[in-house]
């Protein structure tokens, strides 16, 4: 276990005794972790450091410098080679387990992160974030776990997404939110829509209710928009900037029926740049990145 006394404690599971306590971090615990072969312990810790120890002995084997925030959570590769961690520098880095050296970095959301798992084959890391993004998010990201490229994005809780698991399987992702829901994704199923632009703004819901398209991409002018929902809902269609800022209200909480809309919207007075086209319901939320160029 992990403390705001800044220690870890090791207890005997069965008797409940306190076998040893660690100590090396300035401020406190946020996540610890067995390897899988159980000789290893990893800790993150609010002090922007992860650190490794003997389990046995409790001695630190090495010390992972890099983060810039504080670290929120640490996950082993399924065959303990690699070490992930992440926090609230929106950052996650992988390294290392045997040498400490830091293999890959990748920016995963726009929000704090808060936890962050390896797939049980070893693929794919998941991530979630801890905070409303800039643009509104709360998502978790799924990612391929060699080349840090998005895979997909899953969007449903209407606030922060605190703690994830894989399934035994890698078939299903759990997540718990600061909504007060804990919700099952189905992530074996193919992805239901293709990215229409960069996967890094696109974000696509397991079993998705709702679609959105937007064309032609590049834009100069006017923007061809089209939405489908398979159930009646109240629309929120806007564009936004990268920095979170919103650009355009195209249209705000409409009562709209199931079915297929199509609408143009006029950006001739916005400037050359990228741009987040989001489709919100009170259920699920699409979106979907816009260049526009004069």
């Amino acid at each position: 276990t992990g403390s705001k006394d800044n220690t870890i404690k090791i207890w005997d599971a069965n008797t409940s005794r306190l076998l040893r306590t660690l100590q090396s971090h300035t401020n406190q615990v946020r996540a610890v972790v067995y390897s899988p072969d159980g000789s290893r312990i990893a800790s993150a810790s609010f002090d922007s450091t992860a650190k490794i120890w003997d389990a046995l002995t409790g001695e630190i084997v090495m010390t992972l410098q890099g983060h810039k925030d504080k670290l929120m959570d640490i996950a082993f590769s399924p065959d303990g080679s690699r070490i992930a961690t992440t926090g609230l520098d929106r950052i996650v880095k992988i390294w290392d387990a045997n040498t400490g050296s830091q293999l890959g970095s990748f920016i995963a959301h726009l929000g704090y992160i808060y936890s962050i798992s390896y797939s049980p084959d070893g693929s794919k890391i998941a991530t979630a974030c801890g905070t409303m993004d800039d643009l509104g998010n709360a998502t978790v990201k799924i990612w391929d776990a060699n080349s840090y490229s998005l895979l997909r994005t899953l969007v449903g809780h209407n606030y922060s997404i605190r703690d994830l698991a894989y399934s035994p399987d890698g078939s299903k992702i759990a997540t718990v939110g600061g909504d007060w829901t804990t919700k099952i994704w189905d992530v074996g199923i193919p992805l239901l829509q293709e990215d229409i632009s960069d996967a890094e703004f696109s974000i696509v819901t397991s079993k998705s209710s709702i679609s959105l398209s937007a064309k032609p991409n590049p834009v100069e002018k006017i923007l061809q928009i089209q939405y489908g929902l398979v159930e009646p809902m109240t629309v929120t269609l806007e564009l936004f900037t990268l920095t979170g800022q919103l650009a355009q209200s195209i249209i705000t909480n409409q009562a709209k029926d199931a079915g297929k809309y199509t609408l143009s919207s006029d950006l001739s007075g916005l400037g050359t740049g990228v741009y987040i086209l989001r489709l919100r319901t009170d259920k699920e939320m699409l979106t979907t990145k816009v260049v526009v160029i004069k």
